[in-house]
C-alpha cells in the first residue's frame, strides 16, 4: 500500500481541493473541445527526493524490507490519454463523454480497455458548453465512471459523493485550480510568444497551486500539496494544451503514527519534493471508448 501511495504522491495526485478558495478557476489539459473521436497522449515525468515524516525503524519488522525498497530519489514516467469518445443530447443540451486513462509506462491508443494493473480509467459526461469554454471537467461532470480506481472499490458509475470527490481529485493535477483572491494572485500572469509557425501564438500561464485534503477515499489522514504551475497552451493542439511544467513541488501524505488497532494509521508518512512535466506526444481522431458496461465485459 505504501508503494502505491508513493507513486501517487510523486505525481501530485494525493490531494483534495480546498473548497474555501473562491472564486476558483481551472487551467488544465482541456482548454478547447475538438471534434468527437479526438484523442491526445501525454507523457508525465517526475524527479523527486523522497523522505519520511517518521523514522521507519519505529514500525514493525515486517515493514522494514518493504520500506527499504523506497528510494531516496525517484524518477517516474507515466502516460495520460484524453479521449472524446461519444456525444449525446440530454434535455436539449449537448454532452460529451471524456475518458482519461492514466497508467505507469506507455499507453497504446489501440488498447480498447484497461484493468487496474493497466491503469486507472476515468469516464466523465460533461456539457459541451463547459468544455468549449475551457471549463473544469472534474467539477462539472454529470456522470462519473471509474475503472481501476484509486480507492480500490468496485468499478462502475460512482454514486457515493465522498468517493466521487476522491477519485476526481486524484486527477486534479491535470486540471489545477487557483484563486485570484488569494496571495497567489501575483503569480498569475500571461506571456505571449510567437513560435516559428506563422500566426501561431503560444501562451504561458503561470500560477501557484495549493491543495489540502485527506487520504483513504478522502476520509482519513492528511494530504498537502503545493507547487508552481506553468501551462503552455497552443491553438494547434487538439485540446488546446501542449505542455505543463510543475516546479518546486512538495507533497506530504500522513496517515498518522503507527497504531496496530487502526487500519488507517499504517505508514511513516511520505514527503516528496521535486519537479514534473506533462508533455503532449501525439494525437489522432480515431478514439474508441475503453469503458464497456458490465454486461459487455
Amino acid at each position: 500500500m505504501v508503494q502505491r501511495r508513493l507513486i501517487l504522491a510523486t505525481l501530485w495526485a494525493l490531494v483534495t481541493f480546498l473548497a474555501a478558495c473562491s472564486p476558483a478557476m481551472a487551467q488544465g489539459l482541456i482548454l478547447k473541445l475538438p471534434i468527437d473521436g479526438t484523442w491526445s497522449r501525454f507523457r508525465v515525468t517526475s524527479q523527486e527526493d523522497i523522505s519520511f515524516l517518521r523514522d521507519p525503524k519505529e514500525f514493525p519488522d515486517t515493514w522494514q524490507t518493504m520500506l527499504a525498497t523506497i528510494p531516496d530519489f525517484a524518477h517516474t514516467e507515466m502516460e495520460l490519454v484524453i479521449s472524446s469518445v461519444a456525444s449525446e443530447e440530454i434535455d436539449g443540451e449537448q454532452y460529451r463523454w471524456i475518458e482519461l486513462l492514466w497508467k505507469k509506462g506507455s499507453v497504446a491508443e489501440e488498447e480498447k480497455e484497461t484493468t487496474e494493473d493497466e491503469g486507472t480509467l476515468l469516464r466523465l459526461q460533461v456539457a459541451e458548453k463547459v468544455l468549449s469554454n475551457g471549463g473544469d471537467p472534474l467539477d462539472n461532470a454529470r456522470v462519473v465512471i471509474v475503472r481501476g480506481g484509486f480507492s480500490k472499490e468496485d468499478d462502475g458509475e460512482i454514486k457515493n459523493e465522498e468517493r466521487k470527490k476522491y477519485e476526481l481529485q486524484c486527477f486534479r493535477q491535470f486540471f489545477p485550480k487557483y484563486s485570484l483572491n488569494e496571495k497567489d494572485r501575483d503569480h498569475v500572469r500571461s506571456v505571449e510568444d510567437l513560435t516559428n509557425q506563422p500566426r501561431q501564438v503560444e501562451r504561458a500561464h503561470r500560477f501557484r497551486f495549493n491543495y489540502q485534503g485527506k487520504m483513504h477515499g478522502g476520509e482519513h489522514g492528511s494530504l498537502i500539496h503545493h507547487a508552481n504551475y506553468t501551462v503552455i497552451s497552443d491553438p494547434t493542439a487538439p485540446f488546446g494544451v501542449k505542455q505543463i511544467w510543475v516546479t518546486d513541488g512538495v507533497t506530504i501524505e500522513d496517515s498518522g503514527p503507527y497504531d496496530p488497532t487502526n487500519e488507517f494509521c499504517d505508514g511513516p508518512g511520505i514527503v516528496a519534493r521535486g519537479n514534473s512535466q506533462i508533455v503532449l506526444l501525439e494525437s489522432g481522431t480515431n478514439a474508441v471508448a475503453r469503458w464497456k458496461a458490465n454486461a459487455e465485459q
